[in-house]
């Protein structure tokens, strides 16, 4: 018998690749106040972006259906047999219907 759970929160440790929105770093206008003054820890203020970039998923993630017992497959085809006569039979009361009423204007 073999594992038939992929393992624990194995949808959020999928790896997705996304497309990186870079247009909002184009928009940026650089301070040349900001960029001469010096800092007392050195670091570059034009590395960090001040908002955060948005991103796109590449491919949609496939759907993965549970796989049913024999048992359960059953069951539901019944339910499904079950709704498909349901709808048969409201169909064939409309039809009636529709027949009845065409009759009596045919017959006034």
């Amino acid at each position: 018998m073999g594992k038939s759970k992929k393992g624990f929160n194995w949808k959020a440790r999928q790896v997705v690749q996304t497309d990186i929105d870079n247009s909002s770093t184009t928009k940026i206008k650089l301070d040349s106040s900001v960029i001469s003054v010096k800092n007392d820890d050195e670091c570059n203020t034009l590395v960090i972006p001040s908002q955060k970039r948005k991103t796109r998923k590449k491919n949609d993630s496939v759907v993965v259906k549970k796989i049913l017992s024999k048992s359960q497959r059953k069951r539901l085809e019944k339910i499904v047999e079950k709704k498909k006569k349901k709808e048969n039979i409201n169909l064939i009361y409309k039809r009636e219907q529709f027949i009845e009423q065409k009759s009596c204007e045919y017959r006034t």
